[in-house]
């Protein structure tokens, strides 16, 4: 399904996802939750609290992900918007949760190295 809107206001609950492609200009904005944003060519991430916007750069892909249930809108001056039914990317989810765990330095995220690793 595809919509034609400057803005659209979505939710997401903690740990939900959702992917934009080919997004640049569009504005994330925060109304409360809080998000984690990453763009693809970017070497950093970014967290958004309420009343914070970030402006995409890139016409790559990136991915909002709420580390607290979080709403949230997209702007863009006459944005056309495809919807995509949930649990498609549910593989990318469990990778970014994953990530997100290891950059709050939470225990347990560290694999075990094989056997041989540790041997000269």
């Amino acid at each position: 399904m595809e919509v034609s809107l400057s803005t659209l206001s979505l939710s997401l609950p903690r740990g939900g996802t959702m992917r934009l492609d080919a997004a640049r200009g569009v504005t994330v904005r925060v109304r409360c939750g809080r998000v984690w944003l990453t763009e693809q060519g970017l070497p950093d991430d970014v967290f958004l609290g309420p009343g914070q916007s970030w402006r995409l750069h890139r016409d790559g892909r990136a991915v909002i992900e709420a580390d607290a249930a979080s709403a949230f809108e997209l702007a863009a001056p006459e944005a056309r918007w495809r919807i995509v039914r949930p649990g498609v990317h549910a593989a990318p989810a469990q990778a970014l949760r994953a990530a997100l765990a290891r950059l709050h330095g939470e225990p347990g995220w560290m694999p075990e190295p094989a056997p041989n690793a540790l041997l000269p």
